[in-house]
């Protein structure tokens, strides 16, 4: 649809506001002067209010239309996109003031789009920290892990080889056992053999005893080990 434009627009309501009454007086007139005075009388009004209505016109195309047509003209390129734009009117009336809403408006909407971009930027950054931040934590739990895992393993060997060095004893333990009963009914001489394996006996007996503790508690170790390799996994 086409726009009409709203100078032309107030321009034909004076023009028709001026002819109105300037028809009428003409037929006012007619009616009781003759022809030739009726016409004198017509270049006599009419030269007159032809040069007030163009006066007026452009008087009021500067003071009303004028502002109007540049608030529009800024508020097209606010539209657009483009809030540089100011609207500078002189007018001491309220056009005046409306043109200076506009500019705060525009003001506003520059400064709301500069803090939107400097919010945008500081969102971005903190959310590239605490990825950084979330990475390193995953891979610092990870190696944890790992080192629980093998503190918890190294653990687990240290009790096997407990048990396989207390098994031992034992064995040795019943050959000394053995050698002191076989001692024991032999010479003299063979009888402090059997005394000094018996005396070896009990060391190795102590041994055994302390070698059952330190597996018992390379168990435990192992056990907390694994438990807390199972919670840094889960980290």
């Amino acid at each position: 649809m086409r726009r009409k434009n709203l100078r032309t627009q107030v321009l034909g309501m004076v023009l028709l506001a001026g002819l109105v009454p300037f028809a009428s007086y003409t037929f006012f007139l007619m009616r009781y002067f003759d022809a030739k005075s009726i016409l004198h009388l017509f270049w006599m009004t009419t030269i007159p209010s032809c040069i007030l209505l163009v006066f007026v016109t452009r008087r009021l195309s500067s003071q009303l239309l004028g502002p109007i047509e540049k608030m529009a003209r800024v508020l097209r390129l606010g539209a657009q996109g483009d809030l540089a734009q100011s609207i500078d009117i002189k007018a001491n009336n309220e056009l005046q003031e409306l043109g200076g809403l506009i500019n705060d408006l525009f003001a506003s909407l520059r400064d709301m789009i500069k803090e939107m971009g400097s919010v945008s930027q500081q969102t971005s950054g903190a959310a590239t920290a605490l990825n950084r931040a979330a990475a390193e934590s995953a891979a610092a739990a990870r190696e944890i892990a790992a080192t629980v895992s093998q503190i918890a393993g190294g653990a687990e060997e240290q009790s096997v080889a407990a048990e396989q060095g207390l098994v031992s004893m034992q064995n040795v333990l019943s050959q000394a056992q053995a050698i002191a009963e076989e001692s024991g009914a032999s010479l003299s001489a063979s009888k402090l053999m059997a005394e000094q394996a018996e005396t070896m006996g009990q060391v190795l007996h102590d041994l055994i005893d302390l070698m059952k503790q330190l597996a018992d508690e390379n168990l435990i170790a192992a056990e907390a080990a694994r438990h807390l390799a199972d919670q840094a996994q889960a980290i």
